[in-house]
């Protein structure tokens, strides 16, 4: 028995392993968009969204949230199904996913909320802009 054991070791060893599926995504910046919201009660700036695309191909789904909101700000994370997104022959590509947001209260000013995307090996983000004014 104990003259198996090495052999045993050896095979284990030397077993190749099993590879994992490959994801090859990007998330496409979309640091331009810009949106506005009010403070106060008339409701305080309310639900909102940001518009998110991942191109490539991905074997796991990709979950959206927000991070760094201002004030008592929320994320209602969003999630990219496995899948693939190629962009098209005139150069457009098509938007994936979303990830949303409820004000319910903020400071006055600007704000950069960061959108991360991962798939739970990998994450890639970045940053957006909030207004919150008086009126928008």
């Amino acid at each position: 028995m104990l003259a198996a054991l090495p052999l045993l070791l050896i095979i284990s060893v030397t077993r190749p392993a099993v590879a994992a599926p490959s994801s090859t995504w990007t998330l496409l910046d979309g640091s331009a968009q810009y949106v506005c919201r009010t403070s106060g009660n008339h409701p305080p700036g309310g639900f909102g969204y940001y518009l998110a695309t991942v191109i490539g191909e991905w074997s796991r789904p990709i979950d959206l949230a927000l991070t760094n909101l201002p004030g008592a700000s929320t994320s209602v994370d969003g999630r990219i199904y496995p899948g693939s997104n190629h962009p098209r022959d005139d150069g457009s590509t098509v938007v994936n996913g979303l990830v949303g947001y409820y004000v319910l209260s903020a400071p006055i000013g600007i704000h950069h909320p960061w959108i991360v995307a991962t798939d739970g090996t990998q994450s890639q983000s970045f940053q957006v802009t909030l207004e919150i004014k008086q009126r928008c």
